[in-house]
This record gives structure tokens, C-alpha cells and sequence, in this order.
């Protein structure tokens, strides 16, 4: 691809490879990716947007194979790019290469994010692997993760499935009416209805 007589270089291919993502062109952001490579211009960024994009197209073998072909170019996975893979993995069902990854990612000194415990928490409650979700639940706890709407909803579903096992019952349930209880007043304080009442 040319561009005005001229090759593009790192940060066109970005814009480039990101706008053939969301126009869900996926085969022609791959063979740009190629281009690149044989140029010899690498980015984590523009893989990790590629690895996301491939995940939602349930694309996970060719997943798992562009993630291999960082090493090749010395490319070092970043949260962004764990979480993308995570997802791909979750999605398919391969909780068992999921749990793997986030060992690999703490390894490698990643703590992860939030939103990377969500999904793969999800994903063990998907496959009916209620104690792991569980623990890595307690994890997110002890790691201080702050509530959100989308996290007192997994707190529930962990909340739940653990009354199958009395000796975590209490706790998750306890910690899920917290976090609710936490998140409720945290809304409430940012109601402008409310700051106005306040205020009168």
C-alpha cells in the first residue's frame, strides 16, 4: 500500500490497521499486518488492536498464532493484549489456556486488571467452575478492586453459585452486599438531583 507516492509509516499503519478493525475488515488489516512485518515495522499497539478485533470475529486459533508471532519479533504482550487474548479464549470455552495465561501474566510481573479478572471469573462460572471463580474472586477482593456496576453484577453470580459451597457462602455473599451497598452510595453521591437537594 502506497499512500501518496510514499510508504506509511508506524503510526499511519496504526491508523490504517484500526480503521480496517472497526470497519470489520479483518482479512485486509491482517494482509497490512504482513506488509509490515516484511517491512519490518512492529507494534504491540497495532497487534493488540488486531488481536481484539479477531477476537470478537471468534477468530481464536488465529488468536493464539499471531499472539505466538510476538516473540518472533520481539514484541512484548502488555495488559491490553492479555486481556484481548483472555477474551478470545473465554469466549471459546479454553478456560484451561485462560487460567494459564494469567499466571503467565503475573509471571511476568502484570498484575491483572480488573476488567481482566472479570473476564476470566466469567468465563469459570460459564463452565460451571464455581470454586476457581470463587478464589479468584477473593482475589480481586484482596487486590482492592473498586466497585462498578459490572463488577457488584459478578460479585451476585460468584455470590451465588457459591452457595453451593457453604464454606465460602457467607463471605462471597457479605462481600457482594458491600460492594453493592458501596457502589449504591458512591451512584447516588454523583445524582445532580440529589447534589442540588443538598445544596437548598
Amino acid at each position: 500500500m502506497q499512500l501518496i507516492g510514499h510508504c506509511p509509516n508506524l503510526q499511519k499503519y496504526g491508523i490504517l490497521v484500526n480503521g480496517l478493525c472497526k470497519s470489520h475488515k479483518l482479512e485486509a488489516a491482517i494482509a497490512l499486518l504482513r506488509q509490515m512485518e516484511e517491512q519490518k515495522m512492529t507494534d504491540i499497539v497495532i497487534y493488540s488492536t488486531l488481536i481484539d478485533s479477531m477476537c470478537k470475529g471468534g477468530r481464536v486459533e488465529s488468536i493464539k498464532q499471531l499472539f505466538s508471532s510476538l516473540q518472533e519479533w520481539r514484541l512484548q504482550p502488555n495488559v491490553v493484549t492479555y486481556k484481548a487474548l483472555m477474551n478470545g479464549l473465554c469466549r471459546a470455552g479454553q478456560i484451561s489456556e485462560a487460567c494459564e495465561l494469567i499466571i503467565e501474566m503475573k509471571e511476568k510481573g502484570f498484575s491483572p486488571s480488573a476488567g481482566t479478572s472479570n473476564i476470566l471469573t466469567r468465563g469459570l462460572l460459564k463452565q460451571s467452575e464455581n470454586s476457581k471463580a470463587t478464589e479468584l474472586y477473593h482475589e480481586m477482593v484482596d487486590n482492592g478492586f473498586s466497585a462498578d456496576a459490572s463488577r457488584v453484577e459478578l460479585l451476585f453470580d460468584v455470590a451465588r453459585v457459591s452457595a453451593f459451597e457453604d464454606s465460602k457462602w457467607v463471605q462471597s455473599r457479605r462481600d457482594a452486599w458491600i460492594e453493592l451497598l458501596r457502589f449504591r452510595v458512591r451512584s447516588l453521591s454523583k445524582d445532580p438531583f440529589l447534589s442540588v437537594q443538598k445544596n437548598l
